[in-house]
Parts: structure tokens; C-alpha cells; sequence
């Protein structure tokens, strides 16, 4: 017994020892391999970081665009987006040896639709785009100036287009979703025993200088009355147009001669949308102010007031430049070349200066947006 009870007194210690022993970590050896490899695995993730495409860094650089954490001059922010944007061209002209590039001084040839309401010539536009997409089997009768009145089956097609939209304050992002869904074949559009329709295939890009909302637009009565709600729908089409893949870039300044590089082609033409009171302020007269001697332009014209107009091509012949100067000494004239445009808000085709066009177009307001249309041939 008093063995027993020796030796049981003598373990209790011994035990209770190693209980606390079991509670820290147990060492293990690292071999000289183990840090090695490790070492390795470091230097591949940070390689991983250093490889971000140009793409990437663009896309890190919109999310954290403002913050303190940027450094990058307006230079290198316009370099990235020249970047992207050539990027997203080089995927709109793929298949580029399928089509054959039109000459400088030639146009695509679209049928005009001419605009039922004040507010409503982004809807014309669509509707010229899809008359210039179409395989039609009838052959409509149309005037020198391709003034096409529109048919049964197309009127049928902007109610349903008005539909689709659910609103008369259109914003760009609005048509480029409208665009989409036709060419995706996502709407029924041609439901009439004695017409058809087939379309090309298509594809759209939109460079836009904001691509979302600018705060700043609730200033403009033009989107004064229903700014708080277009806000939120527009935010919303935006993110919709990501989660589809659509093309979209966002540009500070887009350059008129890179448009024209695209719109002298056969295949490809271009809705944009301009302040129209600078067509307008060039094209009416000029009121003679009595105080100052000096012509001025009427007041009502001075705000600004978005319109869609399609750029179907570019002509180099001097009397077009001549008109599209729109002055009485346009007979000399240092610009190469001009636009050739449908305007919805008028029946005769049109010709504008790239001063002019550069002016309408890059007025507040309008986000520089312009969206190109590519045709498969």
C-alpha cells in the first residue's frame, strides 16, 4: 500500500507536467526546401500583380477615379482610354478583310424618317439604322433626298419601340439598350403577312465622356423635370449594359478625326448626340442689337437642347465643305473634308463642318456620346 500510494504521489506531478506541456504549439522543423518553395509562391503572386493588362489598370483606375490614392495626369488618363478605346474599335472591325472600305468621298445611303415630336429623334435615328440593316423585299418608293415615308409595319415598330423605352426624356444609354435588343433578335418586331423584314448582323460601340449619370444636368431645364427619376433608370440601364458585355468606352474627348476614320467607311455610320440651338443659332438670323451695333442671337436659343443625328459618311468635295461652313466666304475653307448627316428634324440631307460638328458636340450637355453601328457585309 504505502508502495502504491509512493508511487501514485510520485506520477501526479509528471502528469499535470505534460497536461501543460500539450497546451503550446508543437515545433515543427522547416527545411530548407519548405523555404524555398514558399519563397517561390511569394514571388509568383507578386508577379501576378506587376501582370495586370492595360485593361485592368484602366478599369482600377475608373473605380478609384477622384480618391487621394491618384496620381495619374489628365495625359495618362486620356493615353489609357485612347488604349481602351482602340482595343474595343479593333474588336468592333473584326473580320474587317469580309468588308471592303469606301472611299473618302462616298456615304452610306440611308433612308430618312423624319421625327414626329420634339422629343422624339432618337427614335428616328434607330429606326434610319434599321432601315439601313434591312434586307427589305419591298422596294419602296423614294424621292431624290431618300425621303421614305413610314410604312404600316414601321409605325407598328416606334409604338413598340416607345414601349420598350417607357419614356420621353431618352438618354443615349436608352437607345444603345433599344440597339441591343433588336440586333440580339430580343424584340418581335416584324409581325405583318405582307411585309418582311430580315436584318444584318450588327454590332454597336458608345464612347460617351461619363458612362452613368452627371449631377451636374439637374441644372438644365432640359432634364429638370424628370432628372430624379431618369437618375435612377439610368444608373440602372448602365449597369444592365456591363452585365450584357455591351462595348461601351468612356473618353474624355473622342476625336473627331478617329469618328471620321470609322463613319468614311461603307459599313459603318454613327448616331450622335448634339446641343441642336448651335445648328440653329448658325442657321438663323442674327438680330441686329441697337445698343452695341452688333448682331446677336436670340436669347430662347441660348440653353441647351439635345438632338440625335446620324453621321452617314464624309464627302471631300469643295462645294459640299462650302455648305456644311455655312457662311458666304465658305468658298475658302481649309477643312479636307466634312460630315455628311440625316437630321431627323429636317428631309434633306446635310452637311457639316468639323468645327461646327466639334462645337455641337462637345457642349454641355451632351457627354460627347455618339454610338457606331457596324454592319456585316
Amino acid at each position: 500500500m504505502h508502495t502504491d500510494d509512493h508511487t501514485t504521489n510520485h506520477d501526479m506531478p509528471s502528469s499535470a507536467s505534460r497536461k501543460r506541456r500539450r497546451k503550446g504549439p508543437v515545433p515543427t522543423l522547416v527545411t530548407k526546401e519548405d523555404q524555398q518553395e514558399t519563397l517561390s509562391s511569394w514571388w509568383a503572386a507578386v508577379r501576378a500583380v506587376m501582370s495586370f493588362s492595360d485593361s485592368f489598370r484602366s478599369l482600377f483606375f475608373k473605380t478609384f477615379a477622384g480618391t487621394r490614392e491618384t496620381t495619374l495626369s489628365n495625359e495618362e488618363i486620356e493615353k489609357i482610354q485612347r488604349q481602351e478605346f482602340d482595343e474595343k474599335k479593333a474588336t468592333f472591325l473584326q473580320d474587317d478583310r469580309e468588308n471592303i472600305i469606301s472611299q473618302e468621298n462616298e456615304i452610306s445611303e440611308i433612308n430618312h424618317v423624319k421625327q414626329l415630336e420634339t422629343w422624339d429623334c432618337g427614335i428616328a435615328c434607330v429606326q434610319m439604322i434599321l432601315r439601313w440593316l434591312s434586307h427589305d423585299t419591298i422596294n419602296k418608293p423614294c424621292d431624290e433626298s431618300r425621303n421614305v415615308p413610314l410604312s404600316h409595319i414601321e409605325i407598328q415598330q416606334r409604338h413598340q419601340f416607345l414601349k420598350e423605352i417607357g419614356t420621353d426624356s431618352i438618354w443615349s444609354i436608352d437607345l444603345v439598350m433599344l440597339l441591343h435588343k433588336i440586333l440580339q433578335r430580343e424584340l418581335d418586331l416584324y409581325k405583318d403577312a405582307n411585309h418582311y423584314m430580315q436584318l444584318s448582323n450588327a454590332s454597336i460601340l458608345f464612347s460617351s465622356k461619363k458612362l452613368g449619370v452627371d449631377g451636374d444636368y439637374k441644372r438644365f431645364q432640359y432634364y429638370q423635370q424628370t432628372f430624379r427619376k431618369d437618375r435612377t433608370r439610368v444608373k440602372a440601364l448602365f449597369q444592365s449594359a456591363k452585365d450584357r458585355y455591351i462595348s461601351m468606352c468612356e473618353m474624355n474627348k473622342l476625336s473627331l478625326h478617329k469618328v471620321a476614320e470609322l463613319v468614311k467607311r461603307n459599313d459603318t455610320i454613327a448616331m450622335i448626340l448634339i446641343d441642336n440651338n448651335v445648328l440653329r443659332r448658325e442657321e438663323e438670323e442674327k438680330e441686329l442689337d441697337c445698343y452695341t451695333g452688333e448682331y446677336v442671337h436670340s436669347p430662347s436659343l441660348l440653353s441647351f437642347s439635345g438632338h440625335y443625328i446620324i453621321i452617314c459618311g464624309i464627302s471631300t468635295d469643295s462645294e459640299k465643305i462650302a455648305i456644311a461652313k455655312r457662311s458666304k466666304d465658305a468658298g475658302v475653307c481649309p477643312e479636307e473634308f466634312c460630315f455628311v448627316v440625316r437630321n431627323p428634324g429636317d428631309t434633306s440631307l446635310d452637311y457639316i463642318s468639323l468645327s461646327l460638328l466639334e462645337t455641337a458636340w462637345r457642349s454641355s450637355g451632351t457627354d460627347d456620346d455618339i454610338i457606331f453601328i457596324r454592319k456585316y457585309v
